[in-house]
C-alpha cells in the first residue's frame, strides 16, 4: 500500500483485507529493508488460488553477499523462497 489505507502502489506498507475490503491488519517495511514485487496486489481467492507474483525483500549490504530474498507465489497459491546476490544493491 502506498498510503497504508488502500491496496495498490508501493510495497512500503502492506495490508491484509477481507472480501469486503475491510482492513484487518497493516504493517510497514522498516529501513533499511526494501520490498519490490511483480504485482501491486496479491489476492488469495476462497479456493486458494491467487495471481502469480514474485516479491523481493532486500537489505542494501554486501555482507552477506546474498542480500536479497525472493518470495515466489504461484497461481495455485504455493509459496517458495530463494536467496539472491544483489551485489550489495536492491534494485
Amino acid at each position: 500500500s502506498a498510503n497504508g489505507a488502500t491496496c495498490g502502489g508501493a510495497w512500503t506498507n502492506w495490508l491484509i483485507v477481507d472480501a469486503g475490503n475491510n482492513v484487518l491488519q497493516t504493517g510497514m517495511a522498516k529501513p533499511p529493508v526494501q520490498i519490490s514485487a511483480s504485482a501491486n496486489v496479491l489476492t488469495y481467492r476462497p479456493n486458494g488460488f491467487t495471481n502469480a507474483a514474485t516479491i523481493t525483500v532486500c537489505i542494501p549490504t554486501s555482507s552477506p553477499a546474498d542480500n536479497q530474498r525472493i518470495v515466489s507465489v504461484t497461481a495455485a497459491g504455493q509459496v517458495s523462497t530463494d536467496r539472491a546476490n544483489g551485489g550489495g544493491a536492491c534494485s
